[in-house]
């Protein structure tokens, strides 16, 4: 690729082409835009070929399609619906959030299952205009900003776009043959992510599946001599992990706050939180590997382990923590053990009260929880066997993130 600085050229471009982009309307590339019909359906997406669903607004965002985002049709509804999303033609949100309108999807195959709502358009491009092309373009930033600020709408939480304000809107768009370089170029790249993406999916199934089996006790474990681990063996929480509690005076100057997410997601940090905004004259300390728990929230899965970057972080008295008996529990073994339907359960069955602050966990009914675990060693050889599947993914995290970040980078320079 060359490196161009006029106007209405882009900034990256294929040697082969040059010359300006072509102003056009979205009216002049497009030979067809059409809305589909709001049917009745269940709040279920339809599970074979033999049903027949119609599309959710939430079945296209930022270029993608996304088939599954759908809603099976009641019998009595289905002589109503029309308008097929088909292969190569592009779904636009015409009516959405502020946020979201506008947003856009092309179809990869005929779906004569799926039927469009009357919420999305189905546009079909002209034989000049390459439909993978025009999809990047409605995608991109500038074209976004162009079509939300003609969506109108009394009501701040929806907005709608008029077909001839829409098809009034004017692009910078190159050659026929351009554009299907450009397309063949960015859909090896998507492939290429699609990979990615699909050996993430994968390794997540069997982490999935191996932890269920692990703990299932299916699959197990052997010492280094070949031989049998002892049975797991039922232990409250009192007896691996000790309450710590490392009190400090407030704070003269601003601090790392410590909280923790529902649903076993781990920690959050709110650094430089001001000393002057809290009452509470004494603080605790948290260090790497303490078990945190938030008493208020505690049934909703607000536990977690405290990482290396949360060294050193405050919380308050309704934040205890918790340190492993480091010969009884492997610390990293329990990382994987407690957020499991089992153990929410019983954070549920022993934090009293309605609902938020009104339920409370205590500290000596939290340490009588009961749990199911090996002997040190196997719980070690686990911890390592889980571990080293958690760093393939995040390798494989790391290669898509980077992937989209260069991807991000190449469209900004190779369109106008």
């Amino acid at each position: 690729m060359k490196t161009i600085t006029n106007i209405n050229i882009p900034q990256l471009r294929f040697p082969e082409f040059s010359g300006e982009w072509e102003k056009k309307s979205l009216g002049e590339v497009l030979e067809k835009l059409e809305s589909g019909v709001s049917v009745n359906s269940l709040d279920e997406p339809v599970k074979n070929s033999g049903e027949f669903g119609v599309l959710k607004t939430s079945s296209v965002y930022l270029g993608n399609f996304i088939s599954n985002e759908n809603k099976k049709i009641i019998d009595s509804e289905i002589k109503r619906a029309r308008v097929n999303p088909t292969k190569d033609s592009i779904l636009i949100s015409r009516m959405n959030t502020p946020q979201l309108v506008g947003n856009s999807g092309l179809v990869d195959k005929d779906y004569p299952n799926l039927f469009v709502p009357d919420r999305l358009w189905l546009a079909k491009t002209n034989n000049l205009t390459n439909s993978k092309m025009l999809s990047i373009i409605l995608s991109s930033e500038k074209v976004m900003s162009m079509i939300s600020n003609i969506a109108t709408g009394t009501s701040g939480s929806m907005k709608n776009i008029s077909q001839p304000n829409f098809l009034n809107l004017n692009i910078f768009i190159p050659s026929l043959p351009e554009q299907e370089r450009i397309a063949s170029f960015l859909t090896a790249v998507d492939e290429k992510l699609q990979v990615l993406k699909k050996k993430k999916s994968l390794l997540e199934q069997y982490k999935k599946g191996v932890l269920q089996k692990i703990f299932r006790q299916e699959f197990r474990f052997k010492a280094d001599d070949g031989s049998e681990f002892p049975e797991w063996k039922k232990k409250n929480l009192g007896e691996v992990f000790n309450i710590v509690q490392r009190p400090i005076s407030k704070p003269k100057s601003n601090y790392l706050a410590i909280g923790i997410r529902s649903h076993f997601k781990g920690t959050f940090q709110k650094i430089d939180s001001d000393p002057s905004k809290i009452e509470m004259e004494t603080l605790y300390s948290v260090k790497e590997n303490d078990l945190i728990v938030n008493i208020t929230f505690a049934w909703e899965g607000a536990v977690a382990i405290a990482n290396r970057n949360d060294n050193d972080g405050l919380v308050s008295h309704r934040f205890p923590t918790y340190v492993n008996r480091q010969e009884l529990l492997d610390i990293n073994f329990f990382r994987y053990l407690f957020p499991n339907k089992k153990f929410k359960n019983h954070l549920e069955l022993i934090s009293p009260g309605g609902a938020g602050r009104n339920r409370v966990l205590r500290k000596d009914d939290f340490l009588k929880i009961s749990i199911t675990i090996p002997v040190l060693p196997e719980q070690t050889k686990i911890a390592k066997f889980l571990t080293s599947i958690d760093e393939k993914l995040n390798h494989v995290q790391s290669q898509i993130e980077k992937m989209e970040l260069w991807k991000k980078g190449l469209l900004q320079k190779m369109f106008v």
